[in-house]
């Protein structure tokens, strides 16, 4: 950050998912000035993230999307992702030769397979603790 301030019209901006763990130097006044919280992905949300990436996966017709964005609660868009990923590669191990569409048995597979979301809510009690003490300070 040392020499930004001669650069104009320059902007940095970071994003962590471990804030507690951010050099306090970098929080002083004039490095980031705004810190913004950006909660996990509200069921709307999870629903939108599942629609891009199976946007272009053949969805047999017990796939409910709106579903499993409902079950997927406190799941990352990079979980949602992956559990779309899975739920493809379920899919195309059950039948290497002819995996026409991913269905609902696949995206069921691939939830078990992965562990529970990286978000709890005991973290999420901390980030939010931990952006009212930040707001606090740079007040």
């Amino acid at each position: 950050m040392d020499g930004m301030e001669l650069a104009t019209g320059v902007l940095v901006l970071g994003a962590t998912n471990r804030p507690q763990a951010v050099d306090a130097a970098l929080l002083r006044p004039g490095r980031f000035d705004a810190l913004l919280y950006v909660p996990p992905p509200d069921e709307e949300g999870r629903l939108a993230v599942l629609k891009v990436h199976t946007k272009r996966m053949p969805l047999a017709q017990d796939v409910d999307l709106v579903g499993i964005a409902r079950e997927t609660c406190n799941f990352t868009g990079a979980e949602l992702a992956n559990l779309c990923r899975e739920a493809a590669l379920a899919a195309v191990r059950e039948n290497m030769e002819d995996a026409r569409e991913v269905a609902a048995r696949h995206f069921a597979d691939a939830r078990c397979a992965m562990r529970a979301p990286a978000l709890d809510a005991s973290l999420l009690e901390e980030f939010a603790a931990w952006k009212t003490t930040r707001q606090r300070l740079t007040s």
